[in-house]
């Protein structure tokens, strides 16, 4: 039975599952409806971001000199003088630390040219989080993209 007088029935406004057949309760706002699944995953979001804001305030001076090697040793093999790549494209990753099982590293982001590159081309990445997100049996997409996102060291990866 719909909670309004129209007969439409309520819906979550980020996931649109409809009360009461797909979910419980729906906190209401102006013109937006969201399910208490949504409210979790959102401050699941923030919460990670708190994290990786406070472990990256916490690198250590190395990373940034590692990461900078990094930078210039993809620029020169993004030259194309060289030939060593098709289209400026291609991947490269560092250590950003001593190779800590809890460490992270740094690794090109997609669609970035390897030529120009610079320190915003790369995104610093927990180990421990993507060993988590690597040894699952079976991940929806979703999944995957929320792995990886709370896999960023990055506060804004």
């Amino acid at each position: 039975m719909p909670d309004r007088f129209d007969d439409k029935p309520l819906r979550c406004s980020f996931c649109g599952r409809e009360k009461p057949k797909q979910i419980r309760e729906l906190i209401a706002g102006p013109g937006v409806h969201i399910c208490a699944d949504c409210v979790n995953l959102c401050n699941q979001i923030l919460e990670g971001k708190q994290q990786r804001s406070r472990e990256a305030e916490a690198v250590p001076d190395a990373s940034e000199e590692r990461l900078e090697k990094l930078i210039d040793m993809s620029r020169s093999l993004g030259d194309p003088e060289y030939d060593y790549i098709i289209l400026g494209e291609g991947n490269t990753s560092a250590g950003a630390d001593d190779g800590r099982e809890s460490g992270s590293f740094y690794v090109k982001a997609s669609g970035t040219s390897l030529r120009g590159i610079d320190e915003d081309g790369f995104v610093r990445v927990s180990r421990e989080k993507a060993r988590e997100l690597l040894s699952a049996d079976s991940l929806t997409d979703e999944q995957v993209a929320e792995g990886l996102i709370a896999a960023s060291i990055d506060a804004d990866g």
